[in-house]
């Protein structure tokens, strides 16, 4: 993978996410450890309503574009015709979108009449989230909205599986199952590479940080859950599993980490009627602050719906995160928490029910403490599976393979 000047292949990435970024995909993945191959332009956006600006970063340069009011469009017009401008130039030796489902077609075919490989990057398919939401919308007569998503997931499905994803050289995806799904769509399996959300194993390890001393914790049993509680996730359902098994532990707590509005945090609550005072919400909190939390907790709680196609070919990352911290957890069946179980062991699945939770939660608290060589494996398979360092190993060959794409005209390499 070579570059005149640096050594490292140049690479556009037009990403739906907002700048400065914040997923582990992006800043650990890529900016960590791919950087070493690539030299990447970021095209991000911002909520500004004024002109973009630039930020440079070592390899990295973040072209940031508004989107807000009428500069922040115009600009992000502008941008885009800039960023075309220098596709064509060819400085670039790969074109990637990000979840970009709407501009994907407009970047696959300016990479297709330039010569350059495009790679488009799927880490959720935004198109049915919007397609759902519309269906969810009309149920709920608020036609309006319904239709303005309506019209964005039909445009954006059009875009992606019409245009953008059969010129695409190649295709990154979260999971088998997503994969599974565009070959459902007639993709070629050859094409696509499921890339995980993984860990960052240094970061999440157990010799980092002592457990949490908090008072609340003196003598019982906890419950964790870190992350959040957005309704989509139904955490109404593993709460009152959480609940059941409460009054099956008059010793046990149930300890919730992380930013969540007023209603959603009371939606949780009347699931616990009397048990009130055992539950224990906490802010936001820095990473280490909240894996000596974790460190505590007896039993982590790994819920995460699979009812919806989108929600099934997902890789949550709680999980994974659990498991590297070397805790037992209770995570419910869906098709990679399930092969992540299967693989790392030191945890119990169910199904997503109250009773289903609640039988689980018991079951792992009556476990206790993990071995040594429980934690051992699950650490292993976690560092051999899902560590981002390993995970870029994976990736970095399949990038050199698409630079060096037949018939691509190597302006970045004369």
């Amino acid at each position: 993978m070579n570059n005149k000047s640096s050594g490292k292949t140049p690479i556009l990435i037009v990403a739906r996410d907002m700048y400065p970024p914040f997923r582990v995909d992006v800043t650990i993945l890529f900016s960590k450890y791919l950087k070493k191959y690539l030299k990447i332009d970021w095209l991000m956006r911002h909520d500004a309503s004024k002109p973009g600006t630039k930020v440079s970063d070592g390899d990295e340069t973040y072209y940031i574009i508004g989107r807000n009011g009428i500069r922040g469009k115009l600009d992000a017009v502008i941008q885009h015709l800039k960023v075309v401008y220098r596709i064509f130039r060819k400085d670039y030796a790969i074109v990637q979108c990000r979840d970009t489902f709407l501009l994907a077609s407009l970047y696959s075919i300016a990479s297709r009449l330039s010569g350059v490989p495009f790679v488009y990057w799927m880490s959720y398919p935004m198109e049915e989230g919007y397609l759902l939401r519309a269906g969810t919308a009309f149920a709920k007569r608020r036609y309006a909205g319904a239709l303005v998503r309506w019209i964005i997931g039909t445009v954006g499905r059009l875009s992606l599986y019409y245009i953008a994803l059969p010129i695409a050289h190649h295709i990154f995806v979260q999971s088998d199952q997503m994969k599974n799904d565009l070959l459902a769509e007639g993709l070629r399996a050859d094409k696509i590479t499921p890339v995980p959300m993984g860990v960052d194993t240094d970061s999440f390890s157990p010799a980092q940080c002592e457990p949490a001393a908090d008072a609340f914790y003196a003598g019982r049993e906890a419950i964790l859950y870190l992350g959040s509680l957005d309704l989509a996730r139904q955490m109404n359902i593993p709460a009152a599993g959480v609940a059941k098994a409460l009054k099956s532990r008059p010793n046990a707590i149930f300890v919730m980490i992380g930013r969540a509005s007023q209603p959603e945090r009371d939606l949780v609550a009347e699931e616990f009627g009397d048990l009130s005072s055992r539950i224990f919400f906490l802010e936001q909190m820095p990473l280490l602050q909240a894996l000596s939390h974790v460190r505590r907790a007896g039993v982590c709680l790994a819920p995460y719906p699979a009812s919806k196609k989108m929600l099934a070919s997902a890789t949550p990352t709680k999980l994974v995160e659990y498991l590297a911290m070397g805790r037992r957890v209770v995570a419910n069946r869906h098709p990679d928490q399930s092969a992540v179980i299967a693989g790392a062991g030191l945890g119990l699945l169910s199904d997503f029910t109250i009773d289903g939770f609640s039988q689980s939660i018991l079951q792992a608290l009556d476990l206790g403490e993990p071995t040594a060589l429980e934690m051992t494996r699950a650490r292993e398979w976690i560092r051999e599976n899902r560590d981002y360092f390993t995970l870029s190993e994976k990736i970095a060959p399949i990038y050199a393979k698409t630079a060096n794409s037949n018939g691509v005209k190597k302006r970045w390499n004369n």
